[in-house]
């Protein structure tokens, strides 16, 4: 038996870390693809909102979601 904690597999985190980023907006969660091999994954996360979601939002989202991955490895 082992004692290490399983890692929460990546679909997983991403989809909690960017509902936690659009917590209090209109912003919402439509899809979190993850592909590829671990090590070389890449990671798209579709969005929608009930009020505007201009390219300025985006970009800051993607940019918190990049900080928060990186940080955790």
């Amino acid at each position: 038996m082992s004692t290490h904690p399983v890692a929460e597999p990546l679909h997983d985190r991403v989809q909690a870390l960017v509902e936690d980023i659009l917590s209090g907006t209109a912003h919402f969660v439509v899809e979190v693809e993850v592909r590829g091999k671990p090590g070389s994954q890449s990671v798209s996360v579709y969005l929608d909102s009930d009020d505007a979601l201009g390219v300025d939002e985006l970009a800051r989202i993607s940019r918190e979601l990049g900080f928060l991955l990186d940080t955790e490895d």
